[in-house]
């Protein structure tokens, strides 16, 4: 490993322990009756699982329906956590002025309907264990955050001991027979050793019946082969649990001894699936103690508890994985040092207007674009980007980052992006003699319900798998739910978009025009996807006769399948698919050269102009007449010296891409796609037997000792009938878990500027290309861990300060590694360098564009937005609420929830669709009082600003708030443009501004909202 990848790995090590102390939160206590219920457990009330308690009462589950119970063991409220780090650590400004609100909890594990502990369910938090070190041994020392993986492995041996019989002894003995010491530090051996001598003899106090007490309804334990059994829970042992949690991780400090547990209601069968699975866990560990044999299968994974980072594990495993220098090259492009950052050579395309315009010279366009409107091409900003990923990435391997500020077309970008992907891979197919020549040696895994075979696709075929991801839930839905649906294809192409249109309906649950994508993520997304997509939905009854699903992808290739065709009648069909599909390409291709040529027509007609000979002027005339045909045929997408000097009209114009060259790159697109269906067709048992293995992959049913290829195999067919699929950074470790180092072809990050540095590591890892594409002017990282306590943290794993999560995000990091892009300059007045500018906004009309622009991007942005019909609305405005007497609940103020309601009135009384209002604000308090009042007019979205990030409205009201009392929150609200930029960007008509006008307008960046803004002061 080299110098530099040593110290690529010491950041990434930098980043799990910031994620230490990133803790999930847990559900706050319910109502009684509610759905999901929540509650605190008192002493001497009847536990959820006991037969006293109501929920085995009048609130038992219906027939076919049982309970499952998460126990939580110490929890404690998230601000905590903050204000004890600033007390060890101290307050910086560049923290922000509220605190995370929510509980967290110490440790937490899993109990079925009878009582009993589900082992490996179990979680400790590192959060509380990292909080507990930092108060204990101090972050002076060399161990501080050193052990958590042996506190957990030690957490989750003395949790089973209590949960399981034999034991050293009752539960409400275990903990008391060794001082905190020696239960801490003596070998597990000795321990046992010791509670056995110890607690020999020891049973519970009423001993006539034990068996019956301990273990009431056993049921197929009863027969395991073993003494071991799983005991029901009583106080004494989550009592126990309590205080192991807290003796091993040391926060007795600071957690409470609290127990809360959340119960839901699960179905019978997924309560026997799950009981197999412990039975199965149980023998594993009785065969460790030479009880019985080891069992023929070891346990299918289960699903813990999660209180931890959903990163932090995967941080570990690419930190070690960069140890041993398995690591590609977007993920080392990414943490370049600022030596190697200082190094590139860079192009500021604002500067370099012949630079853009060769960039999107003929020879350097797709050959596929998106079946969008012929004539609405990308802006030349949107080929620029599109253009160089392809020529940058497409053979090799790296990162690119674009800048999107709000309305430029980000997505529209991506979507070209993934039309070019799939057109390479049909490339490739086209190239294949047989349809059976696309597959190596088979391989596959075994289970306990037989075989899976796999065929792996040749290297040529893979490659082309594309994964879009974010931190924000709502930025992959929007994009994968878009992709397929019927209102991403222009009109113009519906009769000719079609791939497996109809199975892509069953998985959107709406018409759409193909499977180009899939939502997973968690397991419930893929399940979700996994049943419409493979099996067509689920069956329903009709009239007491259960009717089957109509049939998804499972059913189209077993019909294939059926159909048996000579191998020579399979072979020309093969042929004729190839040739049709070339036959498009080469019409792309001859417009593509045609447009070429007139490049060396113009540079011939240049040396002629002024030949005196008579055969030169011949030749010029030719020429010339070549040349107006030209022009009459592609007309003003031929680019002119002109747009050379004018910025606004050469980012409006679209260079090479007159309508017939856009129909042209459309029909490669979609000529690639029914490529890729007459392949399926003509090979259906080998898909059929892939796919088989990659739905099992999806419903998380495969060995942990399957070959690492057959997985990576099931994932790459999947990618073939699917060509996009989502997930967010938090469940990408558990998805693709079992992928390797640049196992994936492409990796597209939307909201990357939302995104801390450290999410996207694991992705990268796996990625060979990557495309971050976001803005940092708009909302940033939300990272609860004090400055300082990241400056601290920074110090033990001697890193630069531009790792540290307050100051950066994916997009800064992708940005300064990006050659191509502009500079902007910040809040703070440095320079900020931006990877490929978008430039043409489309979505605001004034005075928001106006905003957007001179508030946060210094004018960059020039205004596209198409013409609207006049509105009704009354202009946007400051509606100014004085508030002179300093009152206010916390950051509210009740004469702007007055004012609120006054506006909302008033858009009601003009019949303003109300699903097309936002109401937000900066502050959480505020945005959950005026959202409540809100709802009373049928508004149904807003609430903090972050929450509409990538989204757009009619109208926006933006309630500003503020206490006076605390005027660092203004100060922290106004300390960057990105709140204002995304306030204002959001709203595509009007925009009304709620609050002290005095006081807020005097503020940097909203100074620019009061000067854009007619201020008008509200009476009572």
């Amino acid at each position: 490993m080299g110098k530099g990848d040593k110290q690529r790995a010491k950041v990434i090590d930098f980043w799990r322990a910031v994620e230490m102390f990133e803790p999930t939160d847990v559900p706050h206590p319910t109502r009684k009756g509610s759905f999901k219920p929540v509650i605190e457990l008192r002493e001497d009330a009847p536990l959820p699982w006991s037969p006293h308690h109501r929920y085995q009462g009048a609130e038992t589950p219906r027939p076919g329906r049982q309970w499952r119970h998460t126990v939580y063991c110490g929890v404690f409220p998230l601000e905590s956590v903050q204000q004890l780090l600033e007390e060890r650590f101290g307050r910086d400004d560049e923290d922000a002025d509220d605190y995370a609100p929510g509980d967290a909890a110490l440790f937490a594990f899993e109990v079925d309907h009878r009582g009993r502990a589900l082992l490996e369910s179990d979680s400790l938090s590192s959060c509380g264990w990292a909080v507990g070190r930092t108060l204990g041994v101090g972050p002076d020392s060399t161990e501080w955050l050193d052990g958590f993986e042996a506190a957990q492995e030690r957490c989750r041996l003395l949790f089973e001991w209590l949960v399981t019989e034999p034991s050293p002894g009752p539960a409400r003995a275990l903990l008391s027979m060794a001082s905190g010491e020696g239960f801490l530090e003596l070998a597990l051996g000795e321990l046992w050793d010791l509670a056995e001598e110890t607690l020999d003899g020891i049973r519970r106090e009423d001993e006539e019946d034990a068996t019956a007490e301990i273990f009431p309804g056993l049921g197929a334990e009863a027969d395991a082969p073993h003494e071991r059994r799983r005991r029901v829970l009583g106080p004494e042992e989550l009592e126990a649990c309590l205080t192991m949690a807290l003796r091993i991780s040391g926060a007795d400090a600071f957690v409470p001894a609290t127990l809360r547990v959340a119960s839901r209601r699960i179905s019978d069968a997924n309560g026997a699936k799950e009981e197999e699975r412990q039975l199965t866990v149980l023998q594993q560990r009785a065969a460790a103690r030479d009880e019985c044999d080891f069992p023929e299968q070891p346990p299918q994974p289960g699903e813990s508890v999660f209180l931890n980072s959903f990163i932090s594990e995967d941080l570990g495993r690419v930190a070690a994985a960069m140890r041993e220098g398995d690591v590609g090259e977007a993920l080392r492009t990414y943490l370049y040092s600022e030596t190697e950052c200082g190094s590139i050579d860079r192009v500021d395309l604002r500067e370099e207007g012949q630079e853009l315009l060769r960039r999107v010279l003929p020879q350097r366009m797709p050959l596929a674009r998106w079946p969008s409107k012929d004539t609405h091409p990308l802006a030349l900003s949107q080929q620029v980007a599109v253009n160089s990923i392809v020529d940058m990435l497409g053979d090799g391997a790296g990162i690119f980052s674009v800048n999107g500020p709000p309305g430029t077309g980000k997505t529209t970008l991506l979507r070209d992006l993934i039309a070019h992907v799939v057109v390479e891979r049909a490339l490739a197919l086209s190239a294949l003699d047989r349809p059976e020549d696309a597959f190596a040696d088979s391989t596959g895994w075994s289970t306990e319900d037989g075989s899976i075979t796999v065929h792996p696709f040749v290297p040529a075929l893979t490659g082309h798998e594309i994964v879009v991801a974010s931190a924000n839930n709502a930025a992959v839905e929007n994009v994968t739910t878009e992709i397929p649906a019927m209102k991403a294809v222009d009109e113009q192409w519906h009769d000719r978009a079609d791939f497996f249109a109809e199975i892509g309906g069953r998985v959107l649950g709406k018409p759409a025009w193909g499977t180009m994508a899939a939502r997973l993520g968690n397991m419930t997304n893929r399940t979700h996807f996994a049943q419409h997509w493979w099996q067509g939905g689920y069956g329903q009854r009709v009239d007491g006769r259960y009717v089957p699903p109509p049939g998804g992808m499972r059913e189209f290739l077993k019909e294939a399948a059926a159909t048996k065709r000579p191998k020579n009648v399979k072979a020309t069909r093969w042929r004729k698919a190839v040739e049709s599909f070339r036959a498009v390409v080469d019409k792309a291709e001859g417009i593509r050269a045609e447009q070429v040529g007139l490049t060396r027509l113009w540079n011939r007609m240049r040396k002629l102009e002024g030949s005196a000979s008579p055969q030169d002027r011949a030749e010029w005339e030719r020429l010339r007449e070549q040349n107006r045909k030209a022009k009459e045929r592609f007309g003003s997408h031929i680019p002119t010296s002109a747009l050379l000097s004018d910025d606004v009209e050469r980012e409006l114009s679209s260079p090479w891409n007159d309508p017939e060259t856009t129909r042209a790159r459309t029909e490669v697109f979609l000529a690639a796609l029914r490529l890729h269906q007459d392949f399926i067709e003509a090979v259906p048992g080998k898909m059929l037997r892939n796919l088989q293995a990659a739905e099992a992959v999806l419903r998380g049913r495969v060995p942990g000792e399957a070959p690492a290829q057959a997985v990576l195999s099931a994932w790459q067919s999947l990618f073939f009938v699917v060509p996009v699929v989502s997930t967010t950074f938090a469940s990408f470790p558990r998805l693709f878990g079992g992928l390797g180092s640049e196992s994936l072809g492409w990796l597209l990050v939307d909201e990357a500027g939302q995104a801390t540095p450290q999410q996207v590591v694991g992705a990268l890892w796996r990625s060979r290309r990557a495309v971050m594409v976001g803005d940092p002017l708009q909302l940033e990282p939300i990272c609860t861990l004090p400055f300082t306590t990241q400056q601290a943290l920074r110090r033990k794993y001697d890193v630069d300060e531009k790792w540290l999560p307050v100051w950066s995000s994916v997009q800064t990091l992708a940005d300064q590694v990006n050659p191509l892009g502009t500079e902007l300059v910040g809040a703070d007045g440095d320079e900020i360098w931006v990877g490929a500018p978008l430039r043409v906004h489309r979505r605001c009309d004034e005075p928001m564009f106006t905003v957007s622009n001179n508030v946060a991007y210094q004018e960059m942005m020039v205004h596209g937005t198409p013409p609207r019909p006049p509105s009704q609305l009354y202009q946007s405005l400051w509606i100014d609420v004085p508030n002179r007497e300093g009152h206010s609940e916390e950051s509210w103020i009740p004469a702007e929830g007055q004012a609120l309601k006054r506006v909302l009135t008033q858009l009601a009384g003009t019949g303003q669709e109300m699903s097309q209002v936002f109401v937000i604000s900066p502050f959480r308090t505020v945005a959950r009082k005026a959202l409540g009042i809100a709802r009373e007019f049928g508004v149904t979205d807003g609430g903090t600003i972050h929450r509409t990030q990538g989204r757009e409205a009619d109208v926006v009201v933006f309630v500003l708030g503020g206490d006076p009392r605390r005027p660092g929150a203004k100060r922290w609200a106004a300390k960057k443009p990105n709140l204002v930029n995304v306030a204002a960007s959001r709203a595509k008509r009007r925009l009304y501004v709620i609050g002290d006008h005095a006081s807020w307008s005097q503020l940097d960046h909203f100074d620019v909202l009061g000067s854009e803004l007619r201020s008008w002061e509200i009476t009572p």
